[in-house]
């Protein structure tokens, strides 16, 4: 379920979901994932804007802002005891 979430609410590809789930063994992400995908989705959102595609930069740019509250609420309010982890409940 956290994979079908990750890859439907911030187009994250499904192997490297699949990648994640199975290193962090359950249902939680990594911080550097989620930080790397927030950054390849913002250079997304520059290149579909200097192309005039503004729909795929508006979607892009919605699942970068939601990518950055996961983190920022990961990192302060559900934190877990390693900090290195986020619940994809929180998604």
């Amino acid at each position: 379920e956290g994979v079908d979430l990750m890859v439907e609410l911030i187009r994250a590809r499904s192997a490297d979901v699949d990648k994640e789930v199975t290193q962090t063994r359950g249902a939680h992400t990594q911080f550097t994932y989620l930080r790397d995908l927030f950054e390849k989705h913002l250079q997304c959102v520059v290149r579909y804007k200097e192309q005039g595609n503004e729909e795929d930069a508006e979607n892009y740019q919605d699942c970068a802002v939601k990518l950055y509250l996961l983190i920022l609420v990961g990192n302060t309010i559900f934190t877990n005891m390693s900090k290195a982890h986020v619940n994809l409940t929180y998604l």
